[in-house]
């Protein structure tokens, strides 16, 4: 694997200390103190708060030769290292099938959210739809490009995309405007430098089970822009606490997550907003790309 691949599937790249605290935490404390602005995250580089992580693989394809316990890694990598390592290893797979749904309350308004997402080898599918009392709805194929619509629910309740909203961009565009591309696994930059001191890691039915604490301003130095995308917001929201969970198995094949999120987000004005939402991996499993006229049924 290469190095710009792997920087592509965990988010990597790291700074020091000393950077940090004289460029980051200063803009975070001046922006956190005043209410209902926006910070600005374009002022700051998502590589500087990546860890270059080419060393922590190389440390694990050496130790898993000695068939390590789940206690054993637990014992020599701390939460946030579990967490790539899991990504990492999950990422190899050329078939991968990702479903989630959850709650939205904006301002005492909920919506629902339904995400679906493909893997097949090197072209991917995802889609994402929020619900309630304004709908938006987007469905993504990629393979040298990014193809995306727009679709919106008819009166029998039944979702269905616009053929005419289609848009074409490269993969460099569509990152450098939404913060993602389809083959990313986390939309959080998680590292070192953004993993909080209050995350854990446990053995439960021979699983184990991460749940990251991130830091609200620089995880989310990426994620931001997907959000404003996604939601057609007008600014970009400030977020207050981030929980991230994820359960993966002896194989470091992630089983699911759960993602825990609190933020200010304007949208007609600022409001309040309580996110969570569950998901489930499924590997091994070839699924064809659902066509532009077919919906699909969540379970």
């Amino acid at each position: 694997m290469s190095e710009i691949t792997k920087k592509k599937v965990i988010i990597i790249t790291s700074i020091s200390l000393v950077v940090l605290l004289t460029t980051g935490i200063g803009g975070y404390m001046i922006w956190n103190n005043q209410k209902n602005v926006p910070p600005s995250y374009e002022d700051f580089n998502p590589n500087d708060y990546l860890d270059n992580n080419a060393a922590l693989f190389s440390n694990f394809e050496t130790f898993r030769l000695e068939s390590p316990s789940l206690g054993n890694c637990m014992e020599r990598y701390n939460p946030y290292q579990l967490f790539n390592l899991a990504v990492y290893e999950s990422q190899k797979n050329d078939l991968i099938k990702f479903q989630a749904s959850g709650l939205v309350d904006v301002g005492g308004l909920k919506q629902d959210i339904l995400a679906y997402q493909l893997k097949n080898v090197d072209q991917y599918f995802y889609e994402t739809i929020s619900k309630g009392l304004i709908s938006t709805a987007k469905r993504f194929y990629q393979d040298e490009e990014i193809t995306w619509y727009r679709g919106k629910y008819n009166q029998n309740k039944e979702m269905v995309w616009n053929p005419e909203s289609e848009t074409i961009v490269s993969i460099e565009e569509f990152q450098e405007a939404w913060g993602f591309d389809l083959s990313i696994f986390s939309p959080y930059i998680v590292s070192s430098l953004t993993c909080l001191e209050t995350s854990t890691a446990v053995i439960e039915d021979n699983l184990i089970q991460i749940s990251l604490d991130l830091d609200p301003f620089f995880s989310v130095l990426n994620y931001v822009k997907q959000m404003v995308k996604m939601g057609n917001l007008e600014e970009a929201p400030i977020f207050k606490n981030i929980n991230v969970k994820i359960t993966f198995d002896e194989d470091f094949l992630i089983q699911s997550t759960e993602i825990f999120e609190q933020y200010k987000v304007k949208k007609f004005g600022w409001f309040d907003a309580t996110g969570t939402l569950t998901g489930d991996f499924t590997f091994g499993v070839q699924e064809s790309f659902p066509p532009l006229d077919t919906e699909i049924i969540y379970e």
